[in-house]
């Protein structure tokens, strides 16, 4: 794949990044902290389980683009 192309779609991810947010009720969820000493990456990732099935994941924070898209 074109080395543009790439880009593109990483930046497009970034900008437009799925699945970003605070749940809107908290209920189900598991927060769980990525936080990376050696970078700004801080996100906080929330994953919502219903008998081991995951239902939903979200995410919120500061990282770089790679980390976010």
């Amino acid at each position: 794949m074109d080395a543009n192309i790439r880009r593109s779609i990483i930046l497009d991810n970034y900008e437009d990044a799925k699945n970003r947010g605070i749940p809107d009720d908290m209920d189900g969820y598991i927060k769980i902290n990525s936080n990376n000493d050696s970078c700004i990456d801080n996100i906080d990732i929330y994953v919502k389980l219903n008998d081991d099935v995951i239902e939903d994941v979200r995410f919120e924070g500061e990282a770089c683009v790679i980390a976010i898209s």
